[in-house]
This record gives C-alpha cells, sequence and structure tokens, in this order.
C-alpha cells in the first residue's frame, strides 16, 4: 500500500510555481542486495521526477556484491567506495569503518542537491510523490528565512520483534536531557549541513549521530525543526540479530564525552550563522523574558537560559541578539535563587511521596526474603513478617 500525501494548497501551489530542486539521497550499505533493491524501486517509483534525485550508494573495497549489483542496475546510481578505517575500538585497539566520516560525508561533499536525506538500506519509501512533499514542505517553511536553515523530520514505522510495524517512539533519553525530539532519518538543506559541517556527525562512527544532531538543533535557540508528512518503513533487523548473521563485526567507543562536545558544537555553529541579526534589548526580566520583536513589533515572551543569545519572534520568525545589558546578573541571581526553592520543594515532596507509602504498609503482611543466601533453605529465606513502625523506621 502507498500512501497519498495531501498537503496544504499554499505547498502545491509553491511546488508548481517554482523551480524544482534536487533530493540528494545518501546510503550505506554492505552486502544487503535484496534490501537495497527493495529501497531503490520504492524510491525510483515513488519519486515525481526521477531527473531531481540524487542517489548515492556507499560501500567499503572489500563489498563486490554491491559493486557488482550497482553495475548491473538499471536505476541511475553514483556510487562511492570506501577505503578508509577511521574508527579504533576502546577495547580491542581495531580500526573499523566509520559510517559518517569514512562513507556518507565523502559522497554529500560530491553531492550538489538542495536537500539532503540520510537512509539505511533496509528502508522502504511508502510515500507518493515524496520528493514533490520534501520540496514544497521545505521551501513553504523557509519562504521568509533566508538562511534557509532547516531539518526535517518524516514518519518513521518500526518492525517489532514481532514483526509487526509500529510507530516510531520518542526517545526518552533526549526528551529528559534535551527536551527535544530527533529525527531517524533527518532531511537537511545544503546550507544547513555547509553551517555545521556534515550531515550527521563525523566524530560518531556507529550508533548515535542522529540523536546528537537533534539535540544540537535543539539546543541552538536558532532550531528549524519541521515534520515533513513522509512515511518510512524500517525494516531494520534487531541489533541481536544483526550480530549475528552478515554483520558479525561489533565495536565499542565511549562517545558520552563526544556526544555532549559535537550538541554544544553543532549548537553554536547554528548560533553563529546568526552574525548579521539585529539586536534587541528585552522590556521585562524574569523567568519568562519579554521582548517587543524589531521587525513586526509583536510583544512575545521566551523562558530564559544563562547561555542564551539569540531570540525569534514566533509571529514572523525575525531572528535577533540578545542585548541584556546590565540586568542580565541580576536576572541571574533571581534564576538561581528560585531555582534553589523549586529544587527544595520537590524534595520535601518526594519525601512526603515516600512517608505515605511506608505509612500505608502498617497493619500488613508482606512476604521478606533475606538477601543471605548461605546455608538456607527455600522456605527459611521468605517469612513473612508484621508490618509495624518499628519494622519501618
Amino acid at each position: 500500500m502507498h500512501i497519498k500525501c495531501h498537503t496544504h494548497i499554499q505547498e502545491l501551489e509553491y511546488s508548481l510555481n517554482s523551480n524544482s530542486k534536487k533530493l540528494g539521497i545518501f546510503i550505506c550499505t554492505r552486502k544487503n542486495i535484496d534490501n537495497l533493491q527493495r529501497l531503490l524501486k520504492s524510491v525510483f517509483s515513488l519519486c515525481n521526477n526521477k531527473d531531481n534525485i540524487e542517489v548515492w550508494i556507499g560501500f567499503d573495497e572489500d563489498d563486490s556484491e554491491t559493486e557488482a549489483f550497482i553495475k548491473q542496475s538499471d536505476f541511475k546510481l553514483n556510487s562511492y567506495i570506501n577505503t578508509q578505517k577511521s574508527a579504533v575500538c576502546s577495547q580491542s585497539n581495531v580500526k573499523y569503518v566509520n559510517r559518517h566520516k569514512d562513507v556518507i560525508q565523502p559522497m554529500v561533499d560530491q553531492c550538489e542537491a538542495d536537500y539532503l536525506w540520510v537512509l539505511n538500506d533496509d528502508l522502504i519509501i511508502k510515500t507518493e510523490d515524496f520528493d514533490r512533499h520534501i520540496q514544497s514542505s521545505i521551501e513553504t517553511f523557509l519562504e521568509n528565512k533566508n538562511d534557509r536553515i532547516f531539518y526535517g523530520m518524516v514518519e518513521v514505522f518500526i518492525k517489532d520483534s514481532e514483526g509487526m510495524l509500529r510507530t516510531s517512539e520518542e526517545d526518552t533519553f533526549l526528551m529528559a536531557n534535551h527536551a527535544s525530539t530527533y529525527a531517524r532519518y533527518p532531511i537537511l538543506t545544503k546550507e544547513s549541513v555547509q553551517t555545521i559541517g556534515y550531515l550527521l556527525p563525523t566524530s560518531l562512527p556507529a550508533s548515535g549521530a542522529d540523536i546528537v544532531l537533534g539535540a544540537g538543533f535543539a539546543r541552538s535557540i536558532y532550531s528549524r525543526k519541521h515534520k515533513i508528512a513522509i512515511v518510512l518503513y524500517d525494516m531494520s533487523p534487531s541489533v541481536k540479530d544483526e550480530l549475528y548473521t552478515n554483520r558479525t563485526e561489533y565495536h565499542v567507543q565511549d562517545k558520552q564525552y563526544i556526544e555532549y562536545n559535537e550538541i554544544i558544537n553543532i549548537a553554536n555553529k547554528l548560533d553563529s550563522a546568526a552574525s548579521e541579526a539585529d539586536s534587541i534589548t528585552p522590556i521585562s526580566y524574569g523567568l519568562f523574558v519579554s521582548y517587543k520583536c524589531n521587525s513586526c513589533g509583536v510583544v512575545y515572551n521566551d523562558p530564559f537560559y544563562e547561555e542564551q543569545n539569540l531570540t525569534v519572534c514566533p509571529n514572523c520568525t525575525h531572528l535577533q541578539k540578545i542585548d541584556f545589558g546590565i540586568g542580565k546578573s541580576e536576572l541571574i541571581k533571581t534564576l538561581y535563587s528560585v531555582t534553589r526553592q523549586l529544587r527544595g520543594l520537590t524534595t520535601f515532596n518526594k519525601r512526603l511521596e515516600e512517608q505515605k507509602k511506608r505509612d500505608a504498609l502498617i497493619g500488613k503482611q508482606v512476604i521478606f526474603t533475606s538477601p543471605n543466601h548461605t546455608g538456607k533453605t527455600e522456605e527459611d529465606l521468605k517469612k513473612k513478617i508484621y508490618i509495624n513502625k518499628e519494622t519501618l523506621a
């Protein structure tokens, strides 16, 4: 079943009345011919204009199967043969391929497309005329944004352990640490790639690069995340299946420090792209700071962050540099004071909830399992104890 996307009339009018943009698709693969062919079939059968699709296939020099497939394929393909292994396993000290630095980025550097999209070889595109919808969504969103910074998020359905397709869930770690979602298969404009220096972070050789990219965009006040009505089916095998079938190598990287620094680097590069922005001074201070937009005159509020130096008007999307003046130091003191009060209140509420749970056990019998198993039978380990205030003390 293919999905027809019904976009806003304004987007369709844009698509019909403007020059077509080129979409670059980048696929890193290894001896996965059947699935690669399935993906390519979905790309070329569902796109609106084959001439505006630039597909790149990247693979290692010892992958003769993929090389033979590309030579015999009827699809219009560009290929990149990787000879590098720039990553080093932190446990075995063995060199291995950095998927983003050694394979994907060299293809991106050679591509002249306007939009850049990384896909896995286990994916299937399910939306008809997906290239036209990508263009209309991006160009409508960027209509009044001359810098053309953009981060696109498509809808992904993932095969679960029982083989059923389910909607991709939000990443709870990213939401908790960065208050943001991310795109498993992001679409960026070439201007975004030129600003941050890559399509996916080249310091991360394997997993986590998509999460870091999303977190970097989220941390920047220059964030331009936008959902695009394109559907992908992700038929990737589980990690266990992948390790014990045709992909037998598994490497470890100490990447926590790298991830954090890369997130900061992305945010700083995006923020620095706003060097030509005009200056704005807050009209009131607090946990929320009020501004009057220099462009449209609308008054709006932004949460205060100590590191914040840019603000975007929600009405006209005008980007402005913040000049806090002498009020910033007093604002920081107030913020820290309130933060300490909130932390104390949270701790008090948590202790209160724990006490309520303990009080609820008084007068009840529970099964208690001893932590010391040495020389004891199962019956000895399980004893019913009567809960009273002395027991809980």
